[in-house]
């Protein structure tokens, strides 16, 4: 398994990325396309990522990485293998990646 800490945000590519804010109580979810980081950094309420979008300056061979922007992400292999394995504890949130 190879795992990075944490990836940067050069490695984002943010206008391919889908953010969203609501969808909670009475208040709709909407989603958003920023062009760099400092328009979501400066959007607020601060968004959720729907679907993160990585360049190509992201190391694809990572079975494990931990965004800022995001929480923690695995590869699609390794959510089959360990969803096939039988283990019953693990919670997927639906947030895509792609590369």
């Amino acid at each position: 398994m190879l795992f990075r800490k944490q990836t940067t945000r050069k490695t984002i590519d943010f206008s391919e990325s889908v953010f969203y804010t609501g969808g909670y109580g009475n208040i709709p979810l909407t989603d958003h396309q920023f062009a760099n980081a400092e328009e979501v950094r400066n959007f607020r309420p601060f968004p959720q990522i729907k679907a993160l979008a990585l360049n190509n300056e992201f190391d694809s061979k990572l079975d494990l990485f931990y965004s800022r922007i995001g929480g923690v992400f695995i590869s699609a292999e390794w959510r089959s293998a360990i969803q096939s394995s039988g283990a019953k504890i693990l919670y997927f949130k639906n947030t895509k990646y792609t590369t």
